[in-house]
């Protein structure tokens, strides 16, 4: 990685995102370290007094700059348009983006994520998971059990960038090519 350099005015407050990536279970890289690693520092200088806590997805959602439409292509499963105010526009992360749909309660679905970058997604508050463009998988189930029956909510997480600011939920899973 590399490195970059901030200036931070005194009495202002840095804070940072760490993003587990979860671990290799197996082979030589089987019980690597994740995460921060020994010591915070700001040059030489030891930091204290930091403290770390999860990420409030409800307070992110009720703050969100920019918002989701919501919708699905013909043969896809329904799901009526709730219109944002960001369009089909690209917009660069981090960021967070909110949005609303209707839906049939108990229904499974699927989102599709091929024009996202690299982040998270919620629906009505369950983490349905992360996703990266690199693949391989190009959705994210979202069980029945989490779909209500009327409007329901989508919190995405971006860290990258999004082609275009739109959640669609498909009829099938994009897992990606399979191994033989």
């Amino acid at each position: 990685l590399g490195e970059r350099a901030l200036a931070i005015p005194a009495g202002r407050r840095l804070r940072v995102v760490v993003e587990d990536q979860g671990r290799v279970n197996y082979g030589s890289r089987l019980g690597e370290a994740k995460g921060l690693i020994g010591s915070a520092r700001l040059g030489a200088t030891e930091l204290t007094g930091w403290t770390a806590t999860a990420v409030d997805v409800d307070a992110l959602a009720s703050a969100a700059a920019s918002s989701f439409l919501v919708g699905a292509e013909a043969g896809d499963i329904a799901a009526s348009v709730s219109p944002g105010e960001a369009g089909a526009a690209s917009l660069a992360g981090p960021i967070v983006l909110v949005g609303e749909f209707d839906a049939v309660g108990g229904v499974d679905l699927f989102l599709d994520t091929a024009t996202w970058g690299k982040g998270f997604a919620f629906v009505n508050g369950f983490p349905l998971g992360r996703y990266w463009q690199v693949g391989p998988q190009r959705t994210l189930y979202v069980p029945g059990s989490v779909v209500r029956n009327g409007r329901n909510v989508i919190v995405v997480i971006e860290w990258e960038q999004v082609v275009a600011a739109e959640a669609r939920f498909v009829a099938e899973p994009g897992l990606g090519p399979l191994e033989e």
